[in-house]
Formats: C-alpha cells, structure tokens, sequence
C-alpha cells in the first residue's frame, strides 16, 4: 500500500501563523529548561529525606517506612520485620 503525503493547509502555511508557532516552541522549549534546571537543583547536594513514620498506628507499616531506601528486597524486608517482632517479649 502506498502512502500519500499530506498537504499541509494553505492557512497553516501563512506566515503569521509560522511566527506565532514559533513564538510557543520557544516559549515552550524555555518552560522545560526552567523545569530541568530546577528538578537537578532540587536533588543535587541534598541528603535524601528519610520518610516521615511518625503519625503511622500500623507497626508493620511503620518498620517499612522507617526502613525505606536501604534497597532491601520485599522478602528481605518481611523477614527483617519478622527478626525485630520475635525479638520483642
């Protein structure tokens, strides 16, 4: 099957038309690098936040969140869980 190519409309070729698509790609394109910028400050030379455990009633959850981002795995987390429950009297 052979592909046509499209024609572009002959009101989307009109220069005005051009200059104001131009206008929101740099615009556009200056929003991003302003978000980029902003999103590598916010990570570089900050210590990562501990999540916040305090307000947690559920002492499962608790130990989760207080153990977050030490790349355990979901069994390695269960059985720490376990370890630290067993151990109590």
């Amino acid at each position: 099957m052979e592909r046509r190519a499209r024609s572009v409309p002959s009101g989307l070729r009109s220069e005005p038309f051009l200059v104001l698509l131009l206008k929101a790609l740099e615009t556009a394109s200056v929003r991003i690098a302003s978000l980029n910028s902003l999103s590598r400050g916010a990570t570089q030379g900050q210590p990562k936040r501990k999540p916040q455990a305090k307000g947690i009633r559920n002492p499962r959850n608790r130990f989760q969140h207080e153990n977050a981002g030490g790349g355990w795995s979901k069994e390695k987390m269960r059985e720490e869980y376990y370890k630290l429950r067993n151990e109590k009297p």
